[in-house]
């Protein structure tokens, strides 16, 4: 004993030493191969139980796991039974003595060694294996010890070593399958009891089926202003007994680590057993009970020096509870799981969606901050129900779409709500995404079913609402402190700003409404694109003329004059990119329908551009220059791209319209515009936007004699004179690809090769060509070019610009 002693003395003195800040690293590898001899001799992990139990010194206690470890992965097939009898008895009775006073770190180790054990000999050799730990997990002194090797066992069991046969893996994973109903028993148990001890200060009353407040006018859930949601869903909130998750208590520190460890059991087990046989509708209401606990901020201010360290904390438990009930849930969703009380499952799933959905979005006007619920809500939490309603729209939507009694307005009434109640972009985002899904599996719908008019009238408010409060949100008008957040000058992956990322997003949910009301969505749009072009068109009496070599001044000076004018330019670029998003909806099937709508945009857009190449806002002098000039670069560049887009409607325009070819046509005049822009003191931007008009032009509508058109010839002959070199090379190269589909390719509506005028227009291309390699072949002619290194580095531009 008293060599047992001494060793344990000189084991102590060395690990102290070897952790010390002063002992040197020559010294600390002398102690590793001290260490490592030990390790290996026959009797070691007989010493190491013996200090085990002897010792308080936590790097002794890891060391002599750690030697117990390397005993059981390499020798364990050859000792002697007793011998493994005694060692797993020996550490299951430290473990179970001792769990609750050594460290957290050193009781997970004693756990992975007996699981490691058990991975080994059971249920052969160990056959109490899994008894035992049962035991542990049922009795509540022991609890959170049995949940820990249960959680422990599973993510062992489930994904073992390579080192294990593939027979054993197979083994190991029926063997587990077999003790999941035992598992999920003692989880639901743990999970219920904590419940049941905490309801004394919840109200029994039980929730009303969210069909009784079905409703089928939408008018009552959209009207008025998008984020009302009516009478209805009014109800709803204000009564605190229909709704089963409202306030609970916190639950004492005891029942937090239970229910904190039987989620994560829950999680680990959900994520590989085949859900369908094992999980039921009082079990997904159990989780989903202890999910609501993430969405109650209300009790307790997030301002911590107000309310104490304490109802903090208390919020943070609630928190987390939420967090893993969330994650329990999300993986039953993901697995598009049909348990065997299909209906119950399907009716409570909807109840607890919808009861979580209303604490997320109720009215929180009334506390102190005014901010809404979600607001003060974990961002975790947030994320992970944005994921679960996600899973549940994809996999689960259709199944309570296509049953009457289930209230699927008033579900999307409360989605909506949640979708621009988000406090942070990238959570309006995944909300949108959510959005995208439903309106798929509502394209589809409509797509394969006789009833498209019931059933699009169903869904017609709630797509109207959805675009008019995107609108708001997206408009400087509304929302310009948020809105000015984003940057607009780095790039993503993508090539987008943050503005731009945002925008696109918003209009893609627009533009796929469109494609089911395409009349109804244009309007909403160009409302909102005449009120904003209407303040544009009204600067011009707001200009004094320019006086000698100065520009024109534009006399808005006001402060609030200048926002708001800064807030009207932006929003006319973003409508005028929702319009341009629109085009496709106005041709087609739909071009004699809709062809008043986009005959009447045309017109406006091209006088937009006339009037914005003849006033040139972008040089005009103004009281906020570093804001509005960039505004006005925008506007300019945007109406023109936009007019890019209605390229696609003109081709079908001029086949209807074959016979008007005169200077004043739509074609000509919209060739006359990008050519205006095209030219030195121009903005890149707006050469670069209308160089891309004109190569649409050119390209899609081919306007018969445009060739032969004044501005045409015009550009030609400054190409011609290399005159357009100032240009950023990718633009010159649009511009020269435009000049070249203005003489090479077919014209429109022209069926006759005579008429087509192929040697006049033959002759003029190889002119054009000509002069764009004239540099070059200037350049190779050169007889010092192919030893002159800065003749042949001035030659790169020309190759390029020409090979494009």
């Amino acid at each position: 004993m008293a060599s047992e002693d001494t060793s344990l003395s000189a084991l102590e003195a060395l690990m102290t030493e070897f952790f010390s800040h002063n002992t040197s690293n020559e010294r600390k590898r002398q102690i590793e191969q001290i260490l490592d001899s030990f390790k290996n001799q026959p009797e070691c992990w007989r010493h190491c139980l013996n200090f085990l139990s002897n010792t308080s010194n936590q790097f002794v206690m890891m060391y002599c796991l750690t030697v117990v470890e390397h005993i059981i992965n390499q020798m364990w097939i050859r000792m002697p039974a007793p011998d493994k009898a005694e060692l797993r008895t020996t550490l299951r009775i430290f473990m179970t003595t001792n769990h609750q006073k050594v460290p957290t770190f050193i009781c997970n180790k004693l756990g992975k060694l007996i699981v490691d054990i058990g991975r080994l000999d059971w249920p052969h050799f160990y056959p109490d294996f899994f008894m035992n730990i049962h035991q542990l997990a049922q009795a509540p002194e022991t609890a959170p010890l049995g949940l820990m090797l249960i959680q422990t066992a599973f993510e062992e069991f489930t994904s073992p070593r390579e080192d294990l046969a593939v027979t054993r893996k197979e083994e190991l994973h029926r063997l587990m399958l077999e003790q999941v109903p035992i598992v999920l028993n003692i989880l639901a148990g743990h999970l219920d009891a904590v419940l049941e001890k905490h309801s004394h200060l919840v109200t029994a009353t039980p929730p009303p089926s969210p069909t009784h407040y079905q409703n089928n006018s939408q008018q009552t859930l959209f009207s008025t202003s998008p984020l009302h949601t009516g009478s209805l869903l009014s109800g709803m909130f204000k009564s605190s007994s229909k709704n089963p998750f409202q306030c609970m208590p916190p639950l004492d520190d005891e029942s937090h680590q239970l229910s904190v460890l039987s989620l994560k059991c829950l999680a680990q087990l959900l994520s590989w057993i085949p859900l369908s046989s094992y999980i039921t509708s009082s079990l997904l209401t159990t989780v989903f009970h202890f999910a609501s606990f993430g969405c109650h901020p209300e009790p307790v201010s997030i301002d911590v020096m107000n309310v104490g360290m304490q109802q903090a904390q208390t919020l943070r438990k609630n928190t987390d509870l939420g967090i893993q009930a969330m994650g329990c849930i999300n993986e039953i969703m993901s697995k598009h799981c049909i348990p065997a009380d299909y209906e119950g499952f399907l009716l409570q799933v909807f109840q607890d969606t919808f009861h979580l959905l209303q604490n997320l979005t109720k009215d929180n006007s009334k506390n102190a901050s005014n901010r809404n619920t979600l607001a003060d809500i974990d961002d975790v939490y947030v994320e992970k129900f944005t994921d679960f309603l996600m899973l549940f729209v994809t996999h689960h939507l259709k199944r309570f779409e296509s049953n009457e009694q289930f209230p699927i307005l008033e579900f999307l009434a409360l989605l909506f709500k949640y979708t621009f109640q988000q406090p942070s972009h990238d959570g309006f985002y995944s909300c949108l995404e959510v959005w995208n899904v439903f309106l798929d599996y509502l394209s589809y719908k409509l797509k394969n079913e006789n009833n498209y008019e019931a059933t699009l009238n169903k869904y017609k408010g709630v797509l109207l609402a959805l675009v008019q409060e995107i609108f708001r949100k997206l408009q400087f008008r509304y929302n310009q402190s948020s809105l000015e957040e984003l940057d607009d000058e780095d790039l993503d992956d993508d090539s987008f700003t943050e503005w731009q990322s945002f925008l696109c997003q918003c209009l893609e949910i627009a533009s796929k409404i469109s494609e089911l009301l395409p009349h109804e969505i244009f309007h909403l749009v160009f409302s909102v694109f005449e009120e904003n072009l209407r303040i544009y068109f009204d600067l011009e009496q707001y200009l004094k003329p320019p006086l000698n070599s100065s520009p024109a001044e534009l006399n808005v000076v006001g402060e609030n004059e200048c926002r708001r004018l800064h807030c009207s330019l932006r929003d006319l670029s973003s409508m005028l990119q929702a319009l341009g998003r629109m085009v496709i909806y106005m041709s087609g099937e739909h071009f004699t329908t809709r062809k008043l709508d986009a005959q009447k945009t045309l017109e406006k857009l091209c006088h937009a551009a006339t009037y914005s190449n003849r006033h040139k806002f972008y040089e005009v002098k103004t009281a906020a220059p570093l804001v509005l000039k960039g505004d006005f670069i925008e506007v300019h560049a945007q109406i023109l791209a936009t007019l890019k887009a209605f390229c696609y409607w003109l081709t079908q325009y001029v086949k209807e319209t074959r016979d008007e070819n005169s200077e004043n046509s739509i074609e000509k005049i919209i060739a006359e515009i990008a050519i205006a822009n095209i030219k030195r003191n121009v903005p890149e931007k707006v050469t670069h936007s209308a160089a891309h008009l004109l190569i649409s032009l050119t390209a899609t509508v081919r306007p018969v004699n445009l060739f032969q058109f004044i501005p045409v010839q015009e550009l030609l002959a400054l190409i011609g004179k290399l005159e357009l070199r100032f240009l950023p090379i990718e633009t010159q190269i649009v511009v020269y690809r435009s000049m070249s589909n203005v003489l090479v390719l077919p014209w429109a509506n022209v069926t006759s090769d005579a008429q087509q005028m192929w040697p006049i227009r033959s002759s003029q291309h190889d002119l054009l060509i000509q002069a764009l390699s004239e540099p070059l072949r200037s350049a190779c002619s050169n007889p010092n070019f192919f030893q002159e290194k800065m003749l042949q580095e001035h030659a790169k531009s020309n190759i390029y610009g020409f090979s494009r």
